[in-house]
């Protein structure tokens, strides 16, 4: 028995249309810029011994002293930041301790605001009370200075 296969092959025509296109570029330019906040306002004091603020004051000599004594010691405090400021006096690291109850730190600083660039006199007034031992000290004067 024969059989007999037909094979059917249909072309189909597919028509090819060309796809038009144009491309519009624009260009971009831009500046890149990264903003560092400004440093923040630095607060700076120093201390000196001469009116034109050149020899810093790192050490006061008091020399000797009896009781009931005062010695006073000029100096000169330099406002070197950019901001103004109050101060406070204090002390700290007393040798010997008992010190601290008979002697006495103060200065005639009057709480006025000490503006950037300005020199400001400053007179401290050691005081000895009687009732105080015989022998050397030491001790620091700490000045704070605060932003207005």
């Amino acid at each position: 028995m024969i059989t007999s296969v037909l094979i059917a092959i249909a072309l189909v025509s597919v028509p090819i249309t060309a796809v038009l296109m144009k491309q519009y570029v624009i260009r971009n330019v831009c500046d890149i810029v990264i903003v560092t906040p400004p440093p923040p306002p630095e607060l700076k004091l120093n201390v000196y011994e001469d009116e034109n603020c050149t020899v810093p004051l790192t050490e006061i000599e008091w020399g000797t002293m009896e009781p009931p004594d005062s010695k006073n010691l000029m100096a000169y405090l330099k406002n070197l930041g950019d901001v103004s400021f109050n101060m406070t006096l204090g002390t700290q690291n007393w040798d010997p301790v008992e010190g601290e109850t008979y002697m006495t730190l103060s200065w005639d600083y009057a709480d006025q605001t000490v503006s950037v660039g300005e020199v400001l006199q400053v007179t401290f007034t050691l005081s000895v009370d009687e009732g105080i031992s015989e022998g050397g000290f030491s001790f620091d004067i700490v000045i704070t200075a605060s932003e207005v």
